[in-house]
Formats: C-alpha cells, sequence, structure tokens
C-alpha cells in the first residue's frame, strides 16, 4: 500500500511541476497575441502548490515512520480533491 500511496504522490508532484513549467511561458504568450490565457492568481497558485508538494514529498521520503504515511495519503487525497474540484465545478 505504501508503494502505491508513494507513486501517486510521486505522480501529482510531476505533474504539477511540470504544469508550471508550461504555464509560466503560456502568460506572455497570450498577452501578446491577445488571446484569454492564465490569470496571475492561476500561476501564483500552481507555483506555490508546485513548491509546497515537492518540499512535502522530500519531508516525506525521509520519514520512515507512520506520519510519513499518513501524510503522503493525505497529500494525495488532497490533490485528487482540489483537481476533483477545479475539474467538476
Amino acid at each position: 500500500m505504501l508503494r502505491v500511496i508513494e507513486a501517486e504522490k510521486f505522480l501529482h508532484q510531476e505533474g504539477e511541476s511540470l504544469e508550471v513549467i508550461t504555464l509560466l511561458p503560456v502568460r506572455p504568450i497570450a498577452d501578446h497575441t491577445g488571446l484569454p490565457g492564465p490569470g496571475p492568481g492561476m500561476l501564483v497558485g500552481h507555483v506555490v502548490a508546485a513548491v509546497a508538494a515537492v518540499a512535502t514529498q522530500v519531508w516525506v521520503d525521509r520519514r520512515t515512520d507512520p506520519a510519513g504515511t499518513l501524510v503522503a495519503a493525505a497529500l494525495a487525497a488532497l490533490v485528487a480533491g482540489g483537481l476533483a474540484l477545479v475539474w467538476l465545478f
């Protein structure tokens, strides 16, 4: 079970980091061409989420007690819940 949680946590963290890398250059391109693009709030939110995900992953990877597993599961649930809210509503 722990390996499943770690794999899911890694995928969420990597996905968030890749999203930041792709969203940052899109904003100036959208502004230059006059197309709608991601707003400043979305950019800041993604950067904060990516930094928090990486920091949490580093902290969890160094823990061998049940607290690390609990935090990893909570982070996975938080990310899944956030994605569900954004995609469904």
